[in-house]
């Protein structure tokens, strides 16, 4: 048996995780840590699948890529005033 790979988000929501796959339209799975939510995400996909073969329709090709950009943890806040231009740091929580 052949299997093709999926990217998945997993998102942490207020009762553990969610997860989707931008490719295959209305299939989700959650769980109570990120490792049971990939999980349970694979087995819905299977599921999904399977319900898509029986329907006739065909199996979405993975054509997402994922990759991650850095950003510094803190970034110059730039103030204008009148003529006067103001810069401090502000990190992402909003400190100063």
């Amino acid at each position: 048996m052949s299997s093709k790979r999926y990217s998945v988000i997993i998102e942490r929501t207020s009762t553990g995780f969610s997860a989707y796959s931008p490719d295959v339209a209305g299939c989700a799975a959650v769980g109570d840590t990120e490792d049971e939510t990939r999980r349970n995400f694979r087995e819905a996909l299977e599921f999904h699948f399977e319900g898509m073969k029986l329907a006739g329709e065909p199996i979405p090709e993975s054509s997402t890529s994922v990759d991650y950009v850095e950003v510094p943890r803190s970034t110059p806040l730039v103030q204008r005033r009148g003529g006067e231009v103001t810069t401090q740091l502000r990190s992402y929580d909003g400190a100063r």
